[in-house]
């Protein structure tokens, strides 16, 4: 990055009053993308200002426990619960049951199924998938038993998404997810970015720092042209080779739709990161939600600057007022 860019970022974030320490950011996102922007958002200041003035940490811990979103988004879409683990007890169809109910209710289940953590998950840690035959997973060969054992307390047992045929084709081994990024604007709820994440060949998982890649979607639904990995590679086609350029996402509008609404059921937070499936009906399906370690890295190599047009307002709320 030249020298004068280098001046144009110092003196973008001065007339906020900030001095910039470095333009470690602005280097990395221009190296990828090609792109220079004076006002890509460094990872450290989003996080250690923007995002604890605008997202109340008191409520992190409670309100992030994937065990509760049936309860706190009870008429959204959501992946269907086998059993929920909540420090240490065991639920089915939110009603307490014991150990051995539980074990009972896994050994009548046909379908492969994944186990996560419920609280501090992130980054696909702990994910796996485990089919269950007389008392035993294909996990490792784990009885019931020692897979809670390996999980000990918080975590949740779920039916596997059937996605859409489109995002299926993408990449057909993973649940290839949306990650809306929005913001609480004043009485309204604003859509800020939006990317699709993609599993790499032969994933369960669509992590971008497991080997997925991401592409950046634009506001009329369509995805744009070129994917990233995070070893840099670029390429305009999915895993599965399918060309990027032109495609669809199905029922786009109804998506951004549901993440306004899911949105305005958590105040406590302006600042949000979804996950958002499509089933195989092409309808959204919730998946989750970040309100603290939110990647702002994939949207801003795929969509430019983080705030976009909301930017001034954002930065001038924090920074100027």
């Amino acid at each position: 990055m030249s020298n004068g860019n280098k001046i144009k970022a110092i003196r973008f974030y001065n007339f906020y009053g900030i001095k910039l320490k470095n333009t470690y950011a602005h280097q990395y996102y221009t190296s990828i993308t090609g792109q220079f922007y004076e006002n890509y958002i460094p990872d450290d200041i989003f996080h250690s200002v923007i995002l604890p003035k605008f997202n109340n940490s008191v409520q992190w811990p409670a309100l992030l426990d994937k065990n509760l979103y049936d309860r706190l988004f009870e008429n959204f879409s959501q992946p269907k619960y086998i059993i929920k683990n909540i420090n240490g007890y065991f639920y089915s169809n939110n009603q307490l049951i014991s150990l051995n109910q539980a074990i009972s209710i896994l050994n009548n289940q046909k379908e492969e199924l994944i186990i996560k953590p419920s609280i501090r998950s992130g980054g696909g840690k702990m994910i796996n998938f485990f089919k269950v035959k007389k008392s035993t997973t294909n996990y490792k060969n784990l009885k019931i038993n020692d897979l809670f054992e390996l999980y000990k307390k918080d975590f949740i047992i779920q039916e596997i998404l059937d996605q859409c045929k489109i995002l299926k084709e993408l990449n057909p081994t993973s649940l290839n997810t949306l990650r809306v990024l929005s913001f609480f604007r004043n009485n309204d709820v604003v859509i800020l970015s939006t990317v699709l994440r993609m599993g790499g060949k032969d994933s369960r998982i669509d992590n971008y720092g497991k080997g997925g890649s991401i592409c950046g979607v634009e506001d009329t639904g369509y995805l744009k042209s070129n994917s990233y990995k995070e070893n840099g590679e670029i390429t305009n086609t999915s895993p599965s080779g399918l060309k990027l350029d032109g495609i669809l996402i199905p029922n786009f509008p109804k998506v951004t739709n549901m993440v306004k609404a899911l949105h305005s059921k958590i105040p406590y937070f302006k600042i949000v990161s979804w996950d958002i499936a499509l089933d195989i009906n092409d309808a959204p399906v919730f998946i989750e939600y970040n309100t603290y370690a939110q990647g702002i890295d994939i949207h801003q190599i795929t969509n430019g600057p983080l705030f976009g047009k909301f930017q001034d307002e954002i930065l001038r709320s924090i920074f100027l007022n």
